[in-house]
């Protein structure tokens, strides 16, 4: 269970949505824990170990309680046609509590620099274009680094991806 620090956690945690959401999930490649909860509990955990305090703090445990709880609602056939992904519906949720248009932003956006790091992987290319949609609708990047950090550090995920993003946003002069 997570413990809500604050009304707006409280008022998200206690919608039904979200709760089905957070007890989706088997164990799978880059989420060995399973239940989107897990992963969600490692997060939290990890601001907590870190003693992330105030605004950020509050930005930060909104971030990794809703990003990943629409997982279940993506429809696979759909997404290869333009569909929503995860990220996508997890804004659409937000919206309902968040009026904050950057956090809105970093929730749909949250997978984005591990897609553009896999096409660069795996093909050799690097989606510029891609990358500077991306950052340029990030206000503040550095909240967005950190929650990639966070998202990309728990038990099963490799730190490349992460680490390339980081290296991407120090040649672009963004931290």
């Amino acid at each position: 269970m997570i413990k809500a620090e604050t009304e707006l956690e409280k008022r998200i945690l206690s919608d039904e949505d979200l709760r089905n959401g957070l007890e989706w999930g088997e164990p799978r490649s880059g989420h060995p824990e399973g239940k989107v909860i897990l992963h969600v509990q490692q997060i939290l955990g990890m601001i907590d170990a870190q003693e992330i305090k105030g605004d950020k703090r509050e930005k930060l445990r909104l971030l990794a309680i809703i990003h990943d709880s629409f997982k279940e609602r993506v429809n696979r056939k759909e997404l290869s046609m333009g569909g929503k992904n995860h990220g996508s519906l997890a804004r659409e949720f937000a919206q309902k509590y968040i009026n904050d248009e950057d956090l809105l932003n970093m929730l749909e956006l949250h997978d984005k620099p591990y897609s553009i790091w896999r096409t660069y992987k795996r093909e050799g290319k690097f989606r510029e274009v891609a990358f500077v949609h991306m950052i340029d609708r990030i206000k503040d990047i550095q909240l967005f680094l950190d929650f990639v950090k966070l998202d990309g550090g728990v038990k099963g995920k490799s730190s490349e991806p992460r680490d390339w993003f980081e290296d991407k946003l120090r040649e672009y002069n963004k931290v």
